[in-house]
Protein backbone atom coordinates (compact mmCIF):
# COMPACT_ATOMS: atom_id res chain seq x y z
CA UNK A 1 0.00 0.00 0.00
CA UNK A 2 1.19 3.23 -0.59
CA UNK A 3 1.14 6.92 1.11
CA UNK A 4 -1.25 7.96 -1.67
CA UNK A 5 -3.88 5.68 -1.66
CA UNK A 6 -4.45 6.45 2.00
CA UNK A 7 -4.53 9.91 1.51
CA UNK A 8 -8.14 11.18 2.27
CA UNK A 9 -9.49 8.35 3.49
CA UNK A 10 -11.75 7.87 6.73
CA UNK A 11 -9.98 5.58 8.94
CA UNK A 12 -9.68 3.63 12.38
CA UNK A 13 -6.28 3.80 13.76
CA UNK A 14 -4.21 0.62 14.79
CA UNK A 15 -5.94 -0.79 18.17
CA UNK A 16 -2.06 -0.81 19.64
CA UNK A 17 -1.80 2.76 19.34
CA UNK A 18 -2.37 4.73 23.27
CA UNK A 19 -5.13 7.27 21.29
CA UNK A 20 -7.16 4.50 20.34
CA UNK A 21 -7.32 2.79 23.99
CA UNK A 22 -8.19 5.96 25.09
CA UNK A 23 -11.01 6.46 23.11
CA UNK A 24 -9.96 8.67 19.72
CA UNK A 25 -10.26 5.70 16.78
CA UNK A 26 -11.80 7.40 13.56
CA UNK A 27 -9.80 10.16 11.90
CA UNK A 28 -9.21 11.03 8.43
CA UNK A 29 -5.40 10.98 6.45
CA UNK A 30 -4.47 14.79 5.62
CA UNK A 31 -1.26 14.48 4.21
CA UNK A 32 1.69 11.91 3.10
CA UNK A 33 5.06 12.13 3.70
CA UNK A 34 8.31 10.54 2.12
CA UNK A 35 10.42 9.38 4.76
CA UNK A 36 14.47 10.22 5.17
CA UNK A 37 17.24 7.90 4.26
CA UNK A 38 16.84 5.13 6.86
CA UNK A 39 12.99 6.04 7.83
CA UNK A 40 9.79 4.56 6.67
CA UNK A 41 7.12 7.07 5.23
CA UNK A 42 4.01 8.33 7.27
CA UNK A 43 0.98 10.08 6.32
CA UNK A 44 -0.35 12.32 8.86
CA UNK A 45 -3.98 11.56 10.26
CA UNK A 46 -6.89 14.67 11.73
CA UNK A 47 -8.30 12.52 14.38
CA UNK A 48 -12.21 13.13 15.20
CA UNK A 49 -12.46 13.04 18.71
CA UNK A 50 -12.62 16.76 19.99
CA UNK A 51 -10.03 16.44 22.60
CA UNK A 52 -7.32 15.51 20.05
CA UNK A 53 -6.05 18.75 18.61
CA UNK A 54 -2.50 17.65 17.06
CA UNK A 55 -2.29 15.37 14.08
CA UNK A 56 -1.57 11.93 14.48
CA UNK A 57 1.98 10.30 12.77
CA UNK A 58 1.51 7.07 11.49
CA UNK A 59 4.20 5.34 10.65
CA UNK A 60 4.19 2.71 7.28
CA UNK A 61 5.04 -0.58 9.37
CA UNK A 62 1.52 -0.06 10.96
CA UNK A 63 -0.71 0.64 7.58
CA UNK A 64 -1.19 -2.85 7.36
CA UNK A 65 -3.72 -2.86 10.64
CA UNK A 66 -5.57 0.06 9.71
CA UNK A 67 -8.80 -0.25 9.18
CA UNK A 68 -10.70 2.03 6.01
CA UNK A 69 -13.87 3.16 7.34
CA UNK A 70 -16.82 4.48 5.25
CA UNK A 71 -20.21 6.15 6.86
CA UNK A 72 -23.54 5.54 6.39
CA UNK A 73 -25.28 8.18 8.75
CA UNK A 74 -23.48 8.39 11.59
CA UNK A 75 -22.35 5.19 11.79
CA UNK A 76 -19.09 4.37 10.81
CA UNK A 77 -19.07 0.91 8.92
CA UNK A 78 -15.02 -0.65 8.81
CA UNK A 79 -13.79 -3.65 6.68
CA UNK A 80 -10.24 -4.33 6.80
CA UNK A 81 -8.53 -7.80 8.03
CA UNK A 82 -9.28 -7.57 12.21
CA UNK A 83 -12.85 -8.05 10.83
CA UNK A 84 -12.64 -10.80 8.91
CA UNK A 85 -12.49 -9.16 5.78
CA UNK A 86 -8.59 -10.25 5.15
CA UNK A 87 -6.44 -12.76 4.57
CA UNK A 88 -6.06 -13.83 8.30
CA UNK A 89 -5.26 -17.61 8.30
CA UNK A 90 -8.29 -19.59 9.79
CA UNK A 91 -8.36 -20.53 13.19
CA UNK A 92 -9.14 -23.96 13.73
CA UNK A 93 -11.62 -24.63 16.78
CA UNK A 94 -10.53 -25.83 20.54
CA UNK A 95 -14.09 -27.75 20.98
CA UNK A 96 -13.41 -31.40 20.49
CA UNK A 97 -16.29 -33.34 18.85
Amino acid sequence: MQAKDLLGKRIEIPVHYDLWMRGARFGTVTQARAGQLGQSDYVYVRMDHPQVRRRLKLWQPDWEYVRICYEEGHKPLCFGRARGGGDWPKVRSLERG
